[in-house]
């Protein structure tokens, strides 16, 4: 079950996000069941997904330089999709070296 609402964050993440293309050729049959905007009052802003998922290069190097990288370096900085500030406590990030009081590589310098 968990796994079948997993599959369905995607939908309900971008619900609305794009206008829709066949209302705007007046074809579409959905109606309110539409999963796009029909107008730009409907037109919903795109998710904030930074710091959502674990960085694959600390994860994979213990290590990332990249300055502007949009994902987590560390556990308490993950946090869920809907929450901009709460973290994720029952997730760790995992990797090798680099994971004490903050980001390796990079910052700062």
């Amino acid at each position: 079950q968990q796994q079948q609402q997993q599959q369905h964050v995607p939908s309900r993440l971008f619900h609305k996000t794009v206008m829709c293309r066949y209302h705007l050729r007046q074809s579409c049959n959905k109606g309110n069941a539409c999963t796009f905007a029909h107008s730009r009052r409907d037109l919903q802003p795109l998710p904030d997904l930074q710091r959502t998922r674990p960085c694959p290069e600390m994860l994979h190097r213990g290590l990332c330089r990249n300055p502007q990288c949009r994902y987590a370096h560390v556990a308490s900085e993950l946090r869920r999709v809907n929450d901009r500030t709460e973290p994720v406590p029952e997730v760790t990030c995992r990797g090798g070296g680099g994971h004490g009081g903050g980001r390796s590589g990079g910052r700062g310098s």
